[in-house]
């Protein structure tokens, strides 16, 4: 819990301006980190909060409808807090973020905790490359690039927002996530360095109503692109591609 108590330690520093939006969201699917991790439908709340221009909390938590066999070790809280900071065209964001899994005799899933730092460079396409750390049980690295946009479709109503992201993990995390797991008498795996493990195309078409409202049509596209994660993939009988289709309502306030 030590981003609740960071988030109350910094909103106690700065001088605040809040406003934020609250999102519920449901996913035909529920891809993390370029793993399909459950077919069927979940639901995935999220809470933004702006203390101010610079200062934001957010929390997203992701539950499977209906809860079936294995729930226990997908459903899952994240809670983080960032900073962000602007120098003409080019904008940072650091933040540190827990994922807390349901506390259940059926799941070992451990708490994790992260750190990240990203860079957005203000031109088209808004390229972003932002890296995550795991100092908690993992010790890990993961890093995202993606490019994204947006154009009207109708004025003040309807929007077409894209992006395309490409992602990977170091040695270790591919060890940990990929590889291990997938390892037995006649299968293994030996990769060395970081892999870009998968790409992912999302469109969404948000439908705006008066009051601050908007309905958040979507889809999503991802695939692996690495060959030794594709193999691992199919031993743990997950799959290598899938569309996502998505329904968000969202409230600003």
């Amino acid at each position: 819990m030590f981003v609740f108590f960071a988030a109350v330690t910094l909103a106690g520093a700065v001088e605040l301006d809040v406003n934020g939006r609250v999102e519920a969201k449901i996913n035909s699917g529920y891809m993390w980190r370029g793993q399909l991790l459950n077919e069927d439908p979940v639901f995935q709340p999220s809470l933004r909060l702006d203390l101010n221009d610079e200062v934001n909390i957010f929390a997203w938590g992701t539950w499977d409808l209906p809860n079936q066999e294995g729930s226990s070790g997908r459903d899952r809280v994240d809670l983080s807090i960032s900073l962000s900071k602007n120098f003409d065209r080019h904008f940072f964001k650091g933040g540190a973020v827990a994922y807390i899994y349901n506390d259940s005799e059926f799941t070992t899933k451990e708490d994790t905790y992260e750190v990240f730092l990203g860079y957005t460079l203000d031109v088209p396409a808004l390229p972003t490359l932002r890296v995550y750390y795991d100092f908690g049980e993992y010790e890990t690295f993961f890093a995202v690039f993606s490019l994204a946009g947006s154009r009207p479709i109708v004025k003040d109503k309807v929007d077409l927002e894209w992006r395309l992201s490409i992602e990977g993990g170091d040695e270790k995390y591919n060890r940990i996530f990929h590889f291990d797991p997938a390892t037995d008498e006649t299968n293994t795996f030996s990769s060395t360095g970081w892999k870009v493990a998968d790409v992912s195309a999302v469109l969404q078409m948000p439908v705006s109503f008066e009051n601050g409202w908007t309905l958040i049509p979507g889809l999503t596209y991802y695939s692996v692109v690495d060959q030794d994660v594709e193999d691992a993939f199919k031993i743990l009988d997950l799959k290598k591609d899938e569309f996502i289709f998505s329904t968000a309502l969202e409230y600003v306030f």
